[in-house]
């Protein structure tokens, strides 16, 4: 697991959300939350105050659905370094 993954899992569970996955590919970084009906103010502003503003590119909040009738909220953005 990357710092960044770890940062971000533990600054989620701080909040109260709870992490099934972190996907990190090159600078592509997703946050699968189990929350359907999160808050995206509320998560953006948990990636932003956790790797910083002028590290997070393009940040977007989206539901999934895992095709078991679960829905997720994805939390997708590019990390610079």
């Amino acid at each position: 697991m990357t710092d960044i993954e770890q940062s971000l899992r533990s600054a989620f569970a701080d909040a109260g959300y709870e992490v099934g996955e972190i996907r990190q590919n090159r600078k592509q970084v997703s946050v699968v939350v189990t929350e359907d009906d999160a808050s995206a103010s509320a998560l953006r502003e948990i990636v932003v105050d956790t790797l910083g503003d002028d590290s997070v590119l393009g940040l977007d909040v989206t539901t999934e659905s895992t095709g078991d009738d679960e829905i997720t909220t994805v939390v997708s953005f590019r990390h610079r370094e």
